[in-house]
């Protein structure tokens, strides 16, 4: 934690953004574990802007903690190993960003739903996610609002782009 932190304060400036990626989680876990938590939290007090996390094969809860974001994991989002159902579910998570008083600030995240293309053969995935649409797209955000509601600052709600959904 003490190289994660170092690094961080080393490359956050007022005019940047420090987007850290982790390789973290156990794998099919729902939400994260203790050590996530703890990590993640002291990553974003130590200035990071935001967290995205893959390795445990599926869709894992978001967290608003001060204000940040901490996507403790994409799933499998362009892997293609493992064809359940749980682990083809992903999200492109789009996020703005904006310069204010010469500070760049998060202001908003909007997610994409998605699956991950593949059905487990060697010759169908591209490796690029597929965007979804009405019922499928409803069924990845209801779950990421599931198990993002299991941990404090869990993430309840999300903007999300479907043009079929009616508001």
């Amino acid at each position: 934690m003490e190289n994660i932190i170092r690094d961080v304060k080393k490359y956050k400036r007022e005019e940047n953004l420090v987007i850290v990626n982790m390789h973290w989680g156990i794998e099919y876990m729902e939400g994260p574990a203790a050590y996530q938590t703890k990590f993640g939290h002291a990553t974003l007090d130590a200035g990071a802007d935001i967290i995205i996390g893959c390795h445990p094969h599926r869709l894992q809860s978001v967290e608003k903690y001060n204000g940040k974001y901490i996507i403790y994991s994409m799933g499998d989002y362009a892997f293609g190993a493992d064809p359940t159902f749980l682990s083809r579910q992903t999200a492109m998570f789009r996020l703005h960003f904006a310069k204010e008083n010469g500070t760049v600030v998060m202001k908003g995240m909007r997610i994409v739903p998605a699956f991950e293309n593949s059905n487990g053969s060697e010759t169908e995935n591209n490796y690029q996610p597929m965007p979804l649409f009405g019922k499928d797209a409803k069924d990845v955000v209801d779950e990421l609002i599931r198990i993002s509601n299991m941990i404090p600052n869990g993430v309840s709600e999300y903007d999300y782009f479907d043009p079929f959904r009616e508001d």
